[in-house]
């Protein structure tokens, strides 16, 4: 055997045990807290992921991304990211606004059911897309009253309607935007209307 195919399998078998340690690495469990009664359809359901392996940013998704797998009772497939979230505290000092985080955070996703029945929910957790841990659960969907999403009315393409027919007519004034006072600018502006 000539140096070169030497350290050809030399190598190959140094990476075996590192894909095996990978492939282990997808063996954590995810845990889903569900909402305590029957969501109806097109009620947003949120839900908080435990289990979640740290990440050096949890912000950055290409470090860590977690994501929900829906398998409806039609069979159609439905997918939703997940998100970290951390409350923090804040503060004006000066003209400027400083925000202190609060707490570790936490790992949520938030899904809207588009049809009633037993829907499958899986949830994977990945780092530098790798798999790193997964969790399933069910849940019961109750049929709504919900009016739907809003969509453009088929018909002229210049209005708005939600699922069930019914016209969407939308009001509004937006008139805010943030300066160094960050959000204590919005408290402002939305306490004057």
């Amino acid at each position: 055997m000539s140096t070169s195919q030497f350290a050809r399998v030399t190598v190959f078998f140094l990476l075996l045990p590192l894909n095996a340690a990978r492939a282990n690495d997808a063996d954590g469990k995810l845990s889903m807290n569900l909402p305590a009664g029957k969501p109806e359809v097109f009620e947003r359901v949120e839900i908080s992921v435990n289990g979640v392996p740290a990440a050096a940013n949890p912000f950055d998704p290409e470090s860590i991304a977690l994501d929900l797998e829906v398998m409806q009772p039609s069979g159609q497939r439905l997918r939703a990211p997940g998100y970290f979230q951390r409350a923090y505290d804040r503060k004006l000092e000066g003209s400027r606004e400083v925000l202190t985080p609060q707490g570790e955070g936490s790992w949520r996703i938030r899904w809207l059911p588009l049809e009633p029945g037993r829907h499958r929910l899986v949830v994977t957790a990945t780092l530098a897309g790798m798999l790193a841990a997964r969790g399933e659960a069910t849940i019961e969907v109750a049929d709504g009253r919900r009016h739907g999403l809003a969509r453009i009315e088929p018909n002229g393409k210049r209005y708005l309607r939600l699922d069930d027919g019914t016209p969407l007519f939308l009001n509004g004034l937006c008139a805010c935007w943030h300066g160094r006072r960050g959000t204590y600018n919005y408290d402002d502006w939305l306490a004057a209307y």
